[in-house]
């Protein structure tokens, strides 16, 4: 079983604290109160919301109100991110699931290729994409136009209604490598 340690929220220091296991809580502090001065108020785990799957804590202080990932909180206390990458992954695919040993930092090319693998996103190539604007048979009517020589790439990507940057990536070969 794994040991809760908990760490204090960083610029929220006499306020919040994270644990590795992935809760936040408030800390004992004394409140000022109209009637009696100071009062102590006993800390306690925050509820937290869902955003997108994701677990959010809003933290309060003064009259400042922020909302934080929890998965950030962690990684950003308990994980080193010696490499500087700017992402949070969860690496069994559980957004929920904010346990120190479920993060990892990585880069969004490293995400995406995560959520290949795991199988939360389908790399299909081509015209199978649901996302593709164009089909093999025109991703060579694009090489061939330009290789003749009358129509510069920009011509060729208003003719075919895509960005001159992909119809420059389909004539070298960038995307569409398989055809």
């Amino acid at each position: 079983m794994v040991q809760e340690i908990w760490k204090d929220v960083i610029g929220w220091e006499n306020y919040y604290q994270v644990s590795n296991t992935g809760y936040v809580r408030s800390k004992d502090r004394y409140i000022r109160n109209y009637r009696s001065g100071l009062a102590l108020t006993k800390g306690k785990l925050l509820s937290l919301n869902k955003t997108k799957g994701y677990l959010v804590a809003t933290l309060f202080k003064d009259k400042i109100r922020e909302r934080y990932p929890v998965h950030r909180l962690v990684a950003l206390h308990f994980l080193s991110n010696a490499e500087n990458k700017p992402t949070v992954n969860h690496i069994n695919t559980i957004k929920d699931d904010n346990r120190v040993e479920n993060l990892e930092w990585a880069t969004g090319k490293e995400q995406q290729l995560h959520a290949v693998k795991m199988g939360l996103r389908d790399k299909t190539l081509g015209s199978n994409n649901n996302f593709s604007k164009l089909n093999d048979k025109q991703v060579l009517e694009i090489r061939e136009l330009y290789s003749t020589g009358n129509l510069f790439q920009r011509e060729i990507a208003e003719i075919y209604g895509i960005a001159e940057e992909h119809c420059h990536r389909i004539i070298n070969k960038k995307s569409w490598k398989h055809i």
